[in-house]
């Protein structure tokens, strides 16, 4: 599309319609552009050209076949793989620690080598780090070659094929065209036993599932309290909303507002800087002229605030109106008064 749009293509030729788009808006809505750019699609199958009179009221009417012809194919297929997996027969070949024959698993002991030090370095309480690098140092790659990623760890220690059974089902389609889901319910799944040679024993395995728990429990950040400023801070250089996140300063938990490229640690990318929340509840009060900050206050009073620098900000009022404060921060912050509020055009 690109390239059309820049001029340099003025004829497309596809197999069938079927091949062009996923469903009939997409595929209309690209043809018709094309069209206005003066770019002609021909399908070979149904040899129909965009730039025929007829062409557009053909192509719907093909489209809405080829887009139900394509469902009816993927719910034969879904029926295909759920009798296989009603009947213990995977459709997933590619297991690290195991080589697919064609017809069944043996057991890579090269790879299962690696699978059985991953799960005792683990459960001794090694790092994902460190047995990343353990793994390197005694010569185990991954399944494509190279180093083991902490995602590869997680992967192979949340395997329970290794057991020796499979659990079938665990993602899904949810229409054609779409990835892969994780499947939490969505659709049915099926635990076969004894699909496979076994290289964890269910105990070791079971073991790992709990400590890979307690070990994400223990490294799960907390998600902050939504707040009556959530969904109303952002940040002006880069157009997206602002996060809440918790400072320290002068030994006490401060609460402040940023862009979330600094909440990654890219602060040099984003020119905005952050907010202190008791910053944010001071200008507030000012604008309404009320002496205490209630969150209904805020609802009643402010649309949005738009951060554009570490000391300057944009307050839009429910009327239209629009403040632009610039405040100090740091060991001398002073208080504002009204004569800080400077209106500013919308």
């Amino acid at each position: 599309m690109s390239a059309a749009r820049a001029g340099g293509i003025d004829l497309i030729l596809t197999k069938s319609i079927s091949r062009f788009a996923r469903n009939t808006v997409i595929l209309l809505e690209t043809v018709r552009e094309l069209k206005d750019l003066g770019v002609e699609v021909r399908f070979e199958r149904e040899q129909i050209s965009s730039l025929t009179g007829d062409g557009e009221l053909m192509l719907s009417i093909l489209a809405s076949f080829a887009q139900e012809e394509a469902w009816s194919t993927s719910a034969n297929v879904k029926w295909g793989i759920r009798k296989n997996f009603e009947r213990g027969i995977t459709n997933q070949m590619c297991v690290y620690g195991y080589t697919w024959t064609g017809s069944e698993f043996l057991i890579n002991e090269v790879q299962a080598e690696a699978v059985r030090f991953i799960y005792k370095r683990f459960l001794e309480g090694a790092i994902y780090a460190d047995i990343i690098r353990e793994c390197e140092a005694a010569g185990y790659e991954a399944y494509w070659g190279g180093m083991f990623t902490t995602a590869a760890l997680k992967m192979i220690l949340r395997q329970e094929r290794y057991t020796g059974n499979t659990l079938l089902g665990k993602s899904f389609n949810p229409y054609p065209g779409h990835h892969g889901m994780k499947n939490t319910g969505q659709a049915p799944m099926y635990f076969a036993e004894g699909t496979n040679p076994q290289i964890i024993d269910q105990e070791t395995f079971d073991a790992a599932q709990t400590a890979l728990a307690k070990r994400t429990a223990a490294n799960a950040h907390p998600r902050s309290p939504r707040t009556v400023f959530s969904g109303h801070i952002w940040c002006g250089p880069c157009q997206v909303r602002a996060n809440r996140a918790v400072a320290r300063w002068q030994g006490k938990k401060m609460p402040l507002w940023q862009c979330p490229l600094r909440g990654r640690g890219k602060p040099a990318v984003c020119m905005g800087g952050s907010v202190p929340e008791p910053r944010l509840e001071e200008i507030t009060c000012l604008i309404a002229s009320k002496p205490e900050f209630t969150t209904g206050l805020f609802e009643q009073t402010v649309v949005k605030v738009v951060i554009w620098s570490p000391t300057k900000v944009r307050f839009h009022l429910r009327g239209g109106k629009v403040f632009e404060v610039e405040f100090t921060k740091g060991r001398y912050a002073k208080p504002l008064t009204a004569e800080d509020l400077m209106e500013v055009k919308p």
